[in-house]
């Protein structure tokens, strides 16, 4: 089991996602900002503004020319693809090689990561959800406990595996079992930690367990996440340890008023973004 310090100190020790995430996120609500603003930001963080213009110039979002400043990557990506760009770009500087507590290289946890983020944001727009901005990086990190998990529960492989082949069980229930805290849980503490926004955070903690969430969260978010988490997984970009183990809340789906042929609209339009999105954008070393 893992107590309450070894996690902490677990959470402590991993990687910082750049505080530019969030910097950039708070200026994304004031409309008069300017490029000159998100330049103040990324102009001292070196790492992210190459993988940013990595990314930027990529075919994905295919520039005329190519994008030789940060300046001419924020006018060229909006601000709404900027968020999702910078996110991403550094959500790929802290992800490990592999996950082994969960059986998954980090090429295919990337791989979940977009595929639930790209679900997220289509939903999202069908639905006219406030704050669209923060729909993508809410879907993309909405996984990250896992990073932290990753060490305790391979350590205790042998019992989470126990445990999710009991009937009914899910992955947050054997994560449970196996060390006491699940990947959910994990996930808003170390948001919180990484001072991401709060709803992002919301995302990370609640997404297996939309219903139990607080009344001060957006529910609708967190259903949101739930569900694209459910899709892509039915898609096949889920390959972790307990990727058959997932449990959809039937009631999201309703309260959201998604119809089930909606659903499998989004799922069909969004498999080949999916692919693409995750070839072009993970990290070159892993292509």
């Amino acid at each position: 089991m893992m107590d309450q310090a070894r996690l902490l100190e677990r959470i402590a020790q991993l990687p910082s996602l750049s505080t530019s995430v969030t910097r950039i996120a708070t200026l994304l609500t004031n409309e008069d900002a300017t490029v000159a603003d998100f330049e103040e930001i990324l102009k001292y963080d070196p790492a992210l503004t190459g993988n940013l213009l990595r990314i930027a110039n990529s075919a994905l979002y295919s520039p005329r020319q190519p994008l030789e400043s940060v300046g001419q990557a924020v006018t060229w990506l909006g601000r709404r693809r900027l968020l999702d760009v910078v996110a991403g770009a550094s959500f790929q500087a802290v992800l490990p090689a592999r996950l082994p507590g969960y059986d998954m290289e980090a090429t295919a946890f990337w791989q979940h990561s977009i595929a639930v983020a790209v679900l997220s944001q289509t939903l999202g727009d069908r639905l006219g959800l406030p704050e669209p901005e923060l729909i993508f990086p809410a879907g993309l990190l909405h996984d990250l406990g896992k990073l932290a998990m990753a060490s305790f529960l391979d350590e205790e492989l042998e019992e989470l595996l126990r445990a999710l082949s009991k009937e009914g069980a899910d992955i947050v229930d054997a994560e449970r079992e196996a060390v006491g805290h699940d990947h959910a849980e994990v996930g808003g503490m170390l948001s919180e930690h990484w001072r991401l926004p709060e709803r992002v955070v919301w995302a990370a903690r609640w997404h297996h367990r939309p219903a139990e969430a607080p009344e001060d969260v957006d529910a609708r978010l967190v259903g949101l996440v739930h569900l694209a988490d459910g899709l892509a997984v039915s898609l096949g970009f889920g390959a972790d340890v307990g990727q058959l183990a997932r449990r959809i809340d039937p009631g999201v789906a309703s309260a959201l008023q998604v119809a089930p042929r909606v659903l499998e609209q989004v799922a069909c339009d969004a498999v080949a973004v999916i692919q693409e999105q995750g070839r072009m954008t993970r990290p070159e070393d892993q292509r």
